[in-house]
């Protein structure tokens, strides 16, 4: 960036900031993204905004994940965007902002997502989201429900950390349901 030469640094900085929060650095990510943003064309800001709000969320810093989400609003689109409602809901609930009745709509909206999404990584990040919220429900049928939207979610050809992420989502869900070889197995 300093060299005038963003077009070419963009690239680098995303998958970097995207293995930085992956490789469990999600400080380093924070402070690239949160330099950069306001410098990156359109489509590279959408997905910037969203992978500081990731950063900003694996430090559990909710409140200024919302802020990051709410200042890109306008700047996300496509993928980004349903990423974003996911991140959204996680932070929403996470901040206990929501009543039962909200928690089970969040819920409900992240299992759609799960069902319906183009990407299986969305589908994938969406399910994780419902997991997490649900886990402290104890509810034996949400958790069955869950648990079936999660295997209908193909995953054969996934990236490892997909693959981690969903397969620990059945664990839990396993666990919930009672199902406790199910949860080991996964």
């Amino acid at each position: 960036f300093r060299a005038g030469r963003k077009d070419e640094a963009t690239p680098h900085l995303l998958d970097g900031a995207a293995a930085a929060i992956r490789g469990g650095a999600p400080h380093e990510a924070e402070q690239a993204l949160g330099t950069a943003l306001p410098y990156l064309i359109p489509g590279a800001k959408s997905r910037g905004a969203v992978l500081l709000t990731e950063a900003l969320q694996e430090q559990a810093r909710w409140e200024d994940s919302l802020c990051v989400l709410e200042a890109h609003a306008d700047s996300l689109i496509g993928d980004d965007a349903a990423y974003a409602r996911v991140l959204r809901v996680l932070a929403t609930v996470k901040l206990d902002r929501v009543s039962n009745a909200e928690r089970a709509e969040a819920i409900e909206e992240l299992c759609q997502t799960a069902k319906h999404a183009p990407h299986v990584d969305l589908r994938i990040r969406a399910i994780a989201a419902a997991t997490s919220l649900s886990a402290g429900e104890r509810d034996e049928y949400l958790a069955h429900r869950l648990y079936n939207v999660a295997a209908d979610i193909p995953a054969e050809s996934l990236e490892p950390e997909a693959l981690v992420r969903l397969q620990g989502s059945k664990a839990v869900l396993a666990y919930e349901m009672g199902d406790l070889r199910a949860s080991r197995r996964h």
